[in-house]
């Protein structure tokens, strides 16, 4: 077996049912084995991040030493299939520090990152947050375009608290939100006593630092300040740590917003979790998400680890202290939804708790259904959504995990790990809607020590994983590309009766998926069509054959199959269809009935009256009399029509010839010719 994917543990089940039953599906390949992206080498310093969009492209992010120089190359991804690294700063002469990634439809990535671009007056170092775009079908990034001019300490020039975070919208629409420190209020600075945001009160940390949490947007061009975001912007806040670093999220649907959270120290000195929904260049309220007061008691500890998603709604997840001060005797991670204006969040569930517990990631795909993952307790916890209580799905986790979220119902877990032996691996976990898992571990060809564990989530199900695994001086980055199964899709079938299977047609919206997807048809757990295609869940508005997961209605963009004579008996049969992707995995549909009536109406006769009269009864046990159609002569000059049941009597005895013409809704017709004799 691969040292790159070690352990695997599938627990899939596809299973036909007996005939008359449906079809189980829903996954049937193997998390497939990661790619070495790059490397071995000892010019590698980092992998800095994983993006993924709906379509499934995307890219990895990772910084390597160029003649002593740090410098970002991004290797693009295309549905599990990887380009060759390029590089995005090739004229960056000083380096290149805190950088981030995101992805867009098409193979279109965005990179920000902090770097030096001059000296002030006073011999401080200026830095600046700059940004370069690999458009679709691009070889090279763009020029550098400027977010910001200044986001080093101005008195010390320190950079190492900004942190940008990176959010693109299908279209290209980005949005960062970073820190500035603007004073860092220690003794090296001599501007102290001219700033009171760095305060002496009694719930003043010493290390605490003046801070602004700074947001841009950009359309493709010039990048635009959004603003300041702080609620309380003459406190000091904690100082900057990869644990409190800000975090956005934009939409999939292309409405142009976005949501920002981040840690800030309110009045009464304690570090809260805010929000603000952005419009473009529009701010939405600061909202506190974080409880100032829990189950009645006071909240006085910090909340730290934000994590925010966003699809239908915002939804996001921190982690609250636990102990002195706290109504928690551990520290929790808790999750919310967004509030569309001020005020503290309505809603705040219990996630996961233990004596430790790492940062929070929460998802959300396009359907807007959510995951969590987090680490706690030295097990990692899962929840396929931020209001669910928590799973343990592995032990002996490492402090970062991560989530994403299938909209079908299913979602992945990706995490750090190491074997009994000591051997370090990324864990990955994948569920699906049918309750089926698959798990491995993963390695690069170099073993060693796991750094530097990315994921990017493309909000369709999919997931690209990217760590840094390997001894110092001879590292690798590696990654592998987690395929969710086709999405869910809803199969019709005639309603009415038909007397013949041939003709008959089925149809069904396409299974959504960003590759190619055929399908198999299946009546009563017999395969009887399979490698059908049709048209694919995309929308045709964009041009960029992004996936469309809305429900998609009108005769075009359906598939269907027209049955053959397939040789079905009277009755109601099960048929469903199976979406096949190009990794083998599967999903099933609902299953349809196909309800056939070969048989016409059954005319049954009952003398009554004491011989005098007869009782006539028509019936179908299947498809019904179709009543209208019915006549029925008695063979005394009297007939009765558009009745099933009719009884008559005779004026004189004798033998009698009686004929029932009869169809049902099925269409099938009969004449049935009857004598009776009565006294």
């Amino acid at each position: 077996m691969s040292a790159r994917l070690r352990g695997l543990a599938l627990a899939v089940a596809i299973a036909a049912c007996s005939l008359g039953g449906a079809l189980t599906t829903n996954a049937s390949a193997a998390i497939q084995p990661p790619s070495v992206l790059t490397g071995p080498a000892n010019d590698i310093t980092a992998v800095d991040g994983s993006a993924l969009a709906e379509d499934g492209t995307g890219g990895v992010l990772y910084s390597k030493l160029v003649d002593g120089v740090s410098h970002l190359f991004v290797v693009p991804v295309d549905l599990g299939r990887y380009g060759s690294p390029i590089e995005v700063d090739p004229d960056d002469a000083d380096g290149a520090n805190e950088p981030a990634i995101a992805a867009g439809l098409g193979g279109r990535l965005m990179v920000v990152w902090v770097e030096a671009y001059g000296v002030s007056s006073s011999g401080i170092t200026q830095y600046a947050l700059d940004s370069a775009e690999l458009g679709p079908g691009a070889a090279s990034f763009s020029a550098p375009i400027m977010v910001d001019s200044a986001v080093g300490e101005p008195y010390t020039a320190d950079i190492s608290g900004v942190d940008p975070s990176l959010a693109m919208q299908p279209d290209g629409q980005a949005y960062v939100v970073y820190r500035v420190v603007t004073d860092q209020c220690s003794e090296y600075d001599t501007q102290n006593s001219l700033n009171g945001a760095c305060g002496t009160g009694a719930y003043t940390n010493a290390s605490d630092e003046v801070i602004d949490v700074r947001a841009a947007e950009s359309t493709g061009g010039a990048w635009s300040g959004v603003g300041t975001l702080n609620a309380y912007q003459d406190l000091a806040m904690r100082a900057p740590t990869a644990d409190n670093a800000p975090q956005i999220a934009t939409s999939t649907d292309g409405n142009g917003s976005a949501v920002a959270v981040w840690q800030e120290v309110d009045a009464s000195g304690y570090a809260r979790i805010f929000a603000r929904w952005i419009y473009g260049t529009t701010l939405g309220n600061a909202i506190q998400l974080s409880p100032s007061t829990l189950d009645g008691q006071p909240v006085d500890v910090d909340a730290d680890a934000p994590s925010v998603a966003l699809a239908i709604g915002g939804t996001a997840a921190f982690r609250l202290a636990g102990g002195a001060g706290s109504p928690l005797s551990a520290p929790q991670i808790m999750a919310c939804a967004v509030p569309g204006t001020a005020g503290i969040a309505p809603y705040l569930s219990d996630f996961a708790s233990g004596s430790t517990v790492g940062e929070p990631q929460i998802v959300a795909n396009v359907n807007g259904g959510t995951a969590v993952a987090a680490q706690a307790g030295g097990a990692l916890d899962w929840s396929p959504s931020y209001s669910a209580g928590a799973q343990v799905i592995a032990s002996g986790a490492g402090e970062r995990a991560y989530a994403s979220s299938d909209p079908s119902g299913g979602g992945s877990a990706v995490w750090t790990g190491a074997t009994e032996d000591a051997a370090p691996y990324v864990g990955v976990r994948e569920s699906f809607a049918g309750g089926q898992l698959q798990s491995a571990q993963l390695t690069g060809d170099v073993l060693g020590p796991i750094s530097d564990l990315q994921l990017g989530d493309g909000d369709s199900g999919d997931a690209l994983v990217a760590f840094m695994q390997g001894e110092v001086g001879d590292v690798e980055v590696v990654a592998d590309y987690l395929k969710a199964p086709p999405q869910s899709f809803t199969l019709s079938a005639p309603g009415a009766w038909r007397q013949r299977v041939a003709g008959a047609r089925v149809s069904w919206l396409p299974a959504p998926d960003d590759a190619a997807v055929s399908y198999a048809l299946y009546v009563d757990g017999r395969l009887r069509y399979s490698n059908i295609t049709g048209p694919a869940a995309t929308d045709a508005g964009t041009g960029t054959g992004a996936v469309e997961l809305a429900p998609i209605s009108g005769d075009a963009n359906t598939v269907s199959k027209q049955l053959g004579a397939l040789g079905l008996d009277t009755g109601k049969h099960r048929v469903q269809v199976i979406a096949l992707d190009a990794d083998g995995q599967q999903t099933a549909s609902n299953v349809a009935t196909l309800k056939i009536d070969h048989t016409p109406p059954l005319v049954r006769l009952r003398l009554i009256d004491r011989r005098r009269g007869v009782r006539v009864t028509v019936s179908d046990p299947n498809s019904g009399v179709k009543a209208a159609s019915t006549v029925i002569r008695f063979g005394d000059g009297k007939r009765i029509r558009r009745r099933a049941n009719v009884s008559h009597r005779y004026r004189h005895g004798g033998t009698y010839k009686i004929t029932a013409q009869v169809q049902d809704h099925a269409g099938n017709r009969t004449t049935v010719h009857l004598r009776v004799k009565v006294r």
